[in-house]
């Protein structure tokens, strides 16, 4: 099976100081005002919350996202938080097992860690067991829904700069997409893996991946199938 292995960077000002105060555990606090912390659901797993600050608040309950491939090209996609997280010398580690039929288990740990302006997770997945296909993994953050979709500027380099206007219709950039408030897109599209948000207040938060893996196989580049 394929992993693809999603690097995040949040480029947010931050001093790494460790705290933990009950339910909460800090992983530092950014020069921003703005706490990176992980939080006990209800559930007892552990989700990732960046509040405070001049940016809105950044949520994921469930911070480990996997998509299974199967042999007849449907998708199925599991989502979990932490079971345990750990205090390193650099950071913090989040552990996930995600179980995939009977066979098989996605082991996922996940190393977070802030040096200087930069709040990053380095993600390693190991798999017991075997199974026809393949899987992505992803990290994906939400914004506190008491922003409005017009109070957000996107920008995706070559793609998008905030207004889609002159973008054409179609264009993954585009004002249909704009309208259905939704951005999908594809690194290899990118000229770099960059995905960024500015709010009316001035501040920012953009997502990086450092070591993106875009390339195709020779069929996706025919696009004779819907699913690539």
């Amino acid at each position: 099976m394929y992993a693809k292995i999603i690097i995040i960077v949040l480029f947010l000002t931050a001093s790494g100081v460790l705290a933990q105060h009950g339910n909460r555990v800090d992983l530092g606090n950014l020069r921003t005002r703005a706490t990176v912390s992980f939080v006990c659901n209800a559930g007892g797993d552990w989700g990732l919350e960046i509040s405070g600050g001049p940016a809105p608040l950044l949520i994921q309950q469930k911070p480990v996202q996997i998509e299974v491939l199967a042999a007849d090209e449907s998708i199925q996609t599991f989502r979990a938080g932490y079971d345990t997280i750990q205090h390193t010398t650099s950071g913090i580690i989040g552990r996930s097992d995600i179980a995939y039929g009977v066979n098989l288990v996605f082991h996922v740990l996940d190393h977070w860690t802030i040096n200087d302006s930069v709040v990053s997770v380095s993600r390693k997945v190991d798999i017991d067991g075997n199974a026809p296909g393949g899987f992505n993994s992803s990290i994906v953050l939400t914004i506190d829904p008491a922003v409005n979709w017009a109070e957000v500027n996107c920008l995706a380099p070559g793609v998008l700069y905030a207004d889609p206007t002159y973008n054409g219709d179609r264009s993954p950039g585009g004002t249909l997409n704009y309208a259905a408030r939704r951005f999908l897109l594809r690194e290899d599209i990118l000229p770099a893996p960059l995905f960024a948000l500015s709010f009316n207040n001035g501040a920012s938060v953009a997502m990086l991946d450092p070591a993106p893996r875009g390339n195709s196989t020779v069929e996706e580049t025919k696009l004779l199938k819907d699913l690539m």
